[in-house]
């Protein structure tokens, strides 16, 4: 499992004969948060994948969410071992439909601005199950960060190509070289798909690029 520092020394001995070290240092460093944050916004891989529950009061319709939820695969309210399975729709829909002090099993929810509201208001104490698509937290900024991510434990090859990508592109201005890792990228997430495929929860078939 590569630390953030680990990662960033290997990338750094791959294309240090291409430019100063002292420059590539702090590319390199900003150039694996985008990478990260690249990759998560392009496909959804297994290990992006995350599960959470939330407890519901009676009478509360509003209810605060985690800032690492990407998208949400699937929300279940277990109530009384019952499982109900609320549809998704627009903020707008359930503010139109809203009537005050009608309470009972959410058949709708919406998300807006990081909090799921459900409708009608939960009537007694549930659990709301969420599968979603996760943020996964940054590598700290430093170099001598010794954290992990699962990034960098599962797509550590997609990281490193984006990176240097990244670097070849914007800092060292070698075009050439960087359209040859393009390539090299491209065949890194080829070879992921097929496992991930067997993974993921939710079937989705991953875009090439």
């Amino acid at each position: 499992m590569p630390t953030y520092s680990q990662t960033k020394t290997q990338i750094l001995d791959e294309i240090i004969p291409f430019g100063n070290s002292s420059i590539l240092d702090t590319a390199v460093s900003r150039a694996i948060i985008a990478a990260q944050k690249y990759h998560e916004g392009l496909n959804k891989w297994w290990f992006t994948e995350d599960t959470t529950a939330i407890t519901t009061s009676s009478g509360q319709s509003l209810y605060t969410l985690s800032s690492n939820i990407i998208q949400i695969y699937s929300l279940a309210y277990n109530e009384a071992s019952a499982k109900y399975y609320p549809v998704y729709k627009p903020f707008k829909f359930i503010e139109e439909q809203r009537i005050t002090n009608i309470t009972g099993i959410p058949r709708y929810y919406s998300i807006f601005r990081e909090r799921l509201d459900l409708y009608p208001t939960p009537g007694r104490s549930a659990t709301v199950s969420i599968s979603f698509h996760s943020k996964i937290p940054d590598p700290p900024g430093s170099a001598s960060g010794s954290t992990t991510t699962r990034w960098l434990q599962e797509g550590l090859d997609l990281i490193k190509s984006r990176a240097k990508i990244l670097v070849f592109e914007n800092t060292i201005r070698d075009f050439e070289q960087g359209q040859t890792l393009r390539q090299q990228e491209l065949e890194f997430i080829e070879s992921l798909t097929t496992l991930n495929e067997s993974r993921v929860m939710t079937g989705v078939t991953i875009k090439s690029l």
